[in-house]
């Protein structure tokens, strides 16, 4: 009838196999939707095309069937059993029934597989996922503990507890792990192979809680001056991306999908330039391919926040009108920042080389100031500047010009302030302008 979850493994599927599975789907939903509303139970279509079972049971609480099924006759074959159950009064929550009677006995790695097949998640999260859990929770990492073939329903809290003492001192490492393990357990939950989650955590205080302060000289944000140099210092084809990050704080995957076609100019009688607007809704990544190897995938944003048009500051026109005659691909669909081959702008062709002595040859060795972003935060005086900084700076001075909170949502892509305010940073002289206002 169904197949069992255990079953399941993470796979990369091809943009066919993809776009087959979504057409299955459809057809489900529309089945779905013709399905008797006095149906016992309800069914939905999950991502991964499998169709899930729920119910609600005599003592009032909605229970999920602990497996998926392939088509919808097996999923409500599966309903008419449970029915009846509870019919015949022989219906047992599976609250109340011991771990040996749950079902498949998952093992975190298979549960952990059906968490990867059943998300939407991209491509490089997938890789992200993949490697914190086959480094930190499977244990490849030697000291760590090793969850990952342990079943799932006999994981206890002391046994998180244990495994955590084994993770490296890494704090965002650390707590990237736990929330993954944390996350992959709520849906051993939804099978039914847990009843609590181990891995929740309180916000109690603990002891020997180090206090974290900012470190005075680490740079939160650029001055004007500093993104000029910037722009100045790296290769003339590479100068806009520098000073168009800073001035829209466009995600560096965003920009390097931008095209002509992405672009909106008005132009006054004239012809010159007097608004310009990004449409954003392509993004490109890194993930891993068939073969292992790294290849470059164009989806969409981050979040669907992401997809956005915004405004380009006035005083860029000039760059921009120079940039498009110059550097930009040509036709409507040619890229604004084109990697070296033609092909989108990746992030090593972006950083170039690293300033230091080069080897030529056996025993040739001379000095190199290197060159794209590796050389020009050299010489802007901010030598482990992250590109990432220009979209801290944006948001910092669209604060510092007044934004609300909704302009800075719709403008950057956020999905809530939380994650804005993790930009925003005032600038070194704010504190002194305001105590002289106060």
């Amino acid at each position: 009838m169904g197949t069992d979850s255990g079953g399941l493994t993470a796979k990369t599927l091809t943009d066919q196999q993809r776009q087959a599975r979504d057409r299955a789907a459809e057809r489900t939903r529309a089945a779905l939707a013709r399905r008797p509303t006095s149906a016992f139970g309800s069914l939905r279509v999950l991502p991964s095309g499998r169709i899930q079972a729920r119910y609600v049971g005599t003592d009032e609480r909605r229970y999920t069937a602990p497996l998926t099924f392939d088509t919808l006759a097996d999923a409500d074959a599966w309903l008419s059993i449970v029915r009846g159950q509870i019919a015949l009064g022989a219906w047992v929550s599976p609250d109340d029934k011991p771990a040996s009677q749950l079902g498949s006995r998952m093992t975190l790695d298979e549960v952990f597989a059906a968490y990867m097949e059943e998300g939407d998640l991209k491509p490089r999260t997938r890789d992200i996922y993949t490697y914190q859990w086959e480094r930190l929770i499977r244990a490849d990492e030697p000291g760590v503990m090793d969850l990952g073939r342990r079943d799932a329903a006999s994981l206890t809290a002391g046994d998180v507890a244990s495994w955590r003492a084994t993770l490296p001192a890494a704090a965002r490492q650390r707590q990237q792990a736990a929330d993954l393990l944390r996350a992959v357990l709520n849906l051993a939950i939804e099978r039914t192979e847990l009843k609590s989650n181990p891995a929740a955590t309180s916000r109690r205080k603990t002891q020997g809680k180090v206090t974290r302060r900012r470190d005075p000289k680490r740079t939160f944000r650029l001055t004007r001056e500093q993104i000029e140099t910037l722009a100045d210092a790296m290769p003339v084809q590479h100068r806009f991306a520098v000073i168009l990050s800073a001035g829209t704080g466009v995600r560096f995957g965003e920009l390097a999908a931008l095209r002509r076609s992405d672009l909106t100019i008005v132009r006054d009688d004239d012809g010159e330039m007097t608004r310009a607007r990004l449409t954003i809704e392509r993004a490109v990544s890194l993930a891993k391919g068939p073969d292992g190897r790294r290849v470059v995938v164009e989806g969409t944003p981050k979040t669907d926040a992401g997809i956005r048009t915004i405004a380009i500051p006035s005083r860029l026109h000039d760059e921009l009108q120079a940039h498009l005659k110059t550097y930009a691909a040509p036709g409507p669909d040619g890229l604004l920042f084109p990697g070296p081959s033609g092909g989108h702008l990746t992030s090593s062709a972006l950083y170039g080389e690293k300033p230091g002595v080069r080897k030529h040859g056996k025993g040739r060795k001379h000095p190199s100031k290197g060159r794209g972003w590796f050389r020009a935060r050299v010489e802007a005086g901010v030598p482990n500047a992250r590109w990432h900084l220009l979209r801290h700076t944006a948001i910092s001075e669209a604060v510092d010009a007044g934004a609300r909170p909704a302009d800075l949502l719709a403008r950057f892509g956020h999905t809530d302030m939380a994650t804005s305010a993790i930009y925003q940073h005032a600038a070194a002289e704010a504190d002194d302008l305001l105590a002289d206002r106060l």
